[in-house]
Protein backbone atom coordinates (compact mmCIF):
# COMPACT_ATOMS: atom_id res chain seq x y z
CA UNK A 1 0.00 0.00 0.00
CA UNK A 2 2.91 2.58 0.31
CA UNK A 3 3.60 2.07 -3.47
CA UNK A 4 0.24 2.94 -4.04
CA UNK A 5 0.54 6.17 -1.86
CA UNK A 6 3.85 7.09 -3.29
CA UNK A 7 2.20 7.25 -6.46
CA UNK A 8 -1.27 8.87 -5.67
CA UNK A 9 1.07 11.49 -3.61
CA UNK A 10 3.67 11.94 -7.39
CA UNK A 11 -0.25 12.76 -8.98
CA UNK A 12 -1.44 10.00 -10.39
CA UNK A 13 -5.02 9.84 -8.92
CA UNK A 14 -6.27 6.62 -10.78
CA UNK A 15 -3.99 4.28 -8.82
CA UNK A 16 -5.88 1.16 -7.28
CA UNK A 17 -4.31 -1.86 -5.35
CA UNK A 18 -6.94 -4.98 -4.55
CA UNK A 19 -5.06 -7.58 -3.06
CA UNK A 20 -5.17 -11.38 -4.80
CA UNK A 21 -4.30 -14.84 -3.88
CA UNK A 22 -4.05 -16.44 -7.60
CA UNK A 23 -4.47 -19.64 -5.59
CA UNK A 24 -7.75 -19.19 -3.83
CA UNK A 25 -10.74 -19.26 -6.41
CA UNK A 26 -12.67 -16.81 -4.22
CA UNK A 27 -9.89 -14.23 -3.99
CA UNK A 28 -9.84 -14.60 -7.79
CA UNK A 29 -13.40 -14.07 -8.00
CA UNK A 30 -13.58 -11.54 -5.69
CA UNK A 31 -11.28 -9.53 -7.78
CA UNK A 32 -12.96 -10.05 -11.00
CA UNK A 33 -16.09 -9.04 -9.66
CA UNK A 34 -14.50 -5.64 -8.24
CA UNK A 35 -13.07 -5.10 -11.61
CA UNK A 36 -16.36 -5.33 -13.11
CA UNK A 37 -17.76 -2.93 -10.65
CA UNK A 38 -15.47 -0.63 -10.61
CA UNK A 39 -14.50 -0.55 -14.56
CA UNK A 40 -16.23 -2.39 -16.32
CA UNK A 41 -12.81 -4.39 -17.45
CA UNK A 42 -9.18 -4.98 -17.19
CA UNK A 43 -6.85 -3.12 -19.11
CA UNK A 44 -3.55 -3.50 -17.80
CA UNK A 45 -2.93 -6.64 -14.21
CA UNK A 46 0.68 -6.89 -12.78
CA UNK A 47 0.72 -10.13 -11.53
CA UNK A 48 3.62 -9.78 -8.49
CA UNK A 49 2.89 -13.14 -7.51
CA UNK A 50 5.48 -15.38 -5.69
CA UNK A 51 5.90 -18.46 -3.45
CA UNK A 52 7.99 -19.33 -0.93
CA UNK A 53 9.65 -22.36 0.59
CA UNK A 54 9.40 -24.22 -2.96
CA UNK A 55 12.32 -26.58 -3.46
CA UNK A 56 13.64 -26.21 -6.89
CA UNK A 57 16.22 -28.50 -9.15
CA UNK A 58 18.34 -25.31 -10.30
CA UNK A 59 19.31 -27.25 -13.55
CA UNK A 60 15.40 -27.99 -14.74
CA UNK A 61 15.17 -24.54 -13.77
CA UNK A 62 18.01 -22.97 -15.81
CA UNK A 63 16.58 -25.20 -18.90
CA UNK A 64 12.77 -24.02 -18.60
CA UNK A 65 14.81 -20.31 -18.15
CA UNK A 66 16.10 -20.63 -21.22
CA UNK A 67 13.46 -21.69 -22.94
CA UNK A 68 11.09 -18.60 -21.69
CA UNK A 69 13.77 -16.07 -22.66
CA UNK A 70 13.77 -17.76 -26.35
CA UNK A 71 10.35 -17.56 -26.86
CA UNK A 72 10.07 -14.19 -25.31
CA UNK A 73 13.34 -12.82 -27.56
CA UNK A 74 10.94 -14.27 -30.47
CA UNK A 75 8.04 -12.22 -29.68
CA UNK A 76 9.61 -9.13 -29.41
CA UNK A 77 11.35 -9.73 -32.72
CA UNK A 78 8.19 -10.32 -34.11
CA UNK A 79 6.33 -7.46 -32.75
CA UNK A 80 9.05 -4.88 -33.25
CA UNK A 81 8.56 -5.65 -36.76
Amino acid sequence: MASVEKLRESGLSDVVFHQLDVTDSSSITSLARYIGAQFGKLDILVNNAGVAGVTIDLEKLSEILKASKSTNEGVNKLSSK
